[in-house]
């Protein structure tokens, strides 16, 4: 069977193969450069706490959501106690944060189930309340951090 794929923005038609040598699933360690997002892994979460600590200038963020406790305790310290300026980019549109099928696509059971859109606008306010530069988007999905305008870090 042939299949031509044609440049449109979807398949008219698809086929899955499987391979029967495939081995089962082991998390990913091979490169100190790629950070991926697993279970028992923080390596991620670390870069980025790395990230916001040495930064001595300026810290851009976009973000959908932002509920990590220590993720948010971090920037509002940095914003408290140092000079460093803080833009934020995220969503703050509620009716979309409530939408549980549309944050289904981007979030775990657990994260849908604790209170993320009453988190997230929470920890925005506290950011702007103490100097953070905040703006919206009504479909921020782009993840990235920028510091000192020498180092960024692009996730997905």
């Amino acid at each position: 069977m042939i299949i031509n794929i044609k440049h449109t923005d979807y398949l008219e038609t698809g086929a899955f193969i499987s391979n029967e040598n495939a081995e089962t699933f082991k998390n990913y360690t091979k490169n100190e450069s790629v950070f991926i997002t697993q279970n028992n892994s923080v390596k991620l979460k670390e870069e980025l706490i790395k990230i916001i600590n040495n930064s001595t200038t300026v810290i851009k963020i976009c973000s959908f959501i932002l509920k990590d406790k220590e993720i948010f305790d971090l920037i509002l310290e940095k914003a408290t106690s140092t000079n460093v300026a803080i833009f934020i980019l995220t969503q703050l549109d509620k009716s979309k944060l409530n939408n549980l099928t549309s944050l289904s696509e981007f979030l775990t059971e657990e994260e849908l189930n604790d209170k993320t859109s009453t988190i997230h606008l929470s920890n925005i306010k506290k950011l702007h309340d103490n100097g953070v530069h905040v703006r919206a988007s009504e479909s921020a999905h782009a993840k990235f951090i920028i510091a000192d305008r020498d180092f960024g870090f692009i996730m997905s």
